[in-house]
């Protein structure tokens, strides 16, 4: 009967960059993974990468060095905002810089093409 194969667990922390290219990490690429990206910015397309070296990630997660933490639930942040605000918000919560002018462009004119009449009445 065949046995799965033993592997064992590492946890790895850094940047994307630093993990694949350092050799620092050679002795994981077996291992079944749990990684913490600490980019500042979400990179595009980690957990591709991240299989072409260590095929047996499990776990991905984000921890972005000098992210700021709000403790505050999720009602909280967002009362009293308008649906712009909150969309750009969410923008810099995922890559941990602001929208650019153009993604804010994008976001109003997509808030705009899906406002009713009612909506507009009402916010008039």
């Amino acid at each position: 009967m065949p046995a799965p194969t033993y592997r064992r667990l590492s946890l790895l922390r850094g940047r994307l960059e630093e993990l694949l290219g350092s050799p620092a990490f050679n002795h994981q690429e077996g291992d079944f993974v749990s990684v913490t990206l600490t980019d500042p910015s979400r990179p595009e397309g980690p957990m591709d990468a991240l299989r072409k070296r260590f095929p047996h990630v499990l776990v991905l997660t984000f921890e972005p060095e000098g992210a700021r933490q709000d403790a505050r639930c999720y009602r909280a942040r967002v009362a009293g905002r308008d649906d712009r605000a909150i969309a750009e918000e969410f923008v810099q919560h995922v890559r941990n810089a602001p929208a650019t002018d153009g993604e804010r462009r994008l976001l109003a004119d997509a808030f705009e093409a899906v406002r009713t009449p009612e909506m507009n009445r009402e916010a008039g």
